[in-house]
């Protein structure tokens, strides 16, 4: 059964403005974890906007996540890097999302899965982040789709595929809700 390795929160800013995570990544490495927070700290937050990652949109507590994070004129980058197997060598995959608002000032994504085994990629390579006149800002949503454009990835079809012929116990299809079934980029 997939398990999360890592999960990478960019440029998530919530509590109107008060508390936000720049660019900060949590390491599970596959194992249980915990959050131990103060009432009030961002445990539903947390756990909300992980869960974008997955299945973009999806209300937790009643709660809207264009409700619950600042995204006017913002964009907030969210992913969650998975250990699919680990034998015979550890396989991962990743899931992601771009939340922003549109110009209809309607909730709006990017949204892109890729598998990777080893060494290979990291959620650490994913461009978040842009330099710019030595500063660091989140990239934009016209960056991201660059980027996405720019990597060799297999559509989340082929890899559905592969997993069902092998019959692998862990695997993306798992991670896997429909806004991810057409391809690996829905822009």
């Amino acid at each position: 059964m997939p398990s999360i390795s890592k999960v990478r929160f960019t440029n998530v800013v919530y509590d109107n403005g008060n508390k936000r995570y720049i660019d900060s990544t949590f390491r599970f490495d596959g194992h249980n974890g915990i959050l131990l927070l103060e009432n009030g700290a961002g445990k539903t937050v947390f756990v909300q906007t992980l869960i974008q990652a997955v299945l973009p949109h999806k209300m937790v507590a009643n709660r809207k996540i264009q409700e619950t994070l600042q995204l006017s004129n913002n964009i907030a980058h969210i992913a969650v890097e998975w250990v699919l197997a680990e034998q015979p060598k550890r396989r991962y995959g990743l899931t992601a999302v771009s939340l922003f608002m549109n110009s209809n000032n309607e909730l709006a994504s990017q949204r892109f899965a890729l598998e990777y085994a080893g060494d290979a990629f990291s959620l650490a390579k994913v461009p978040f982040t842009q330099q710019e006149a030595g500063r660091t800002r989140p990239a934009s949503k016209e960056e991201m789709a660059a980027w996405c454009r720019g990597q060799v990835l297999r559509p989340v079809m082929e890899l559905k595929s592969a997993y069902l012929e092998e019959k692998s116990p862990g695997s993306l299809e798992r991670l896997m809700e429909n806004d991810y079934q057409q391809g690996v980029l829905d822009f």
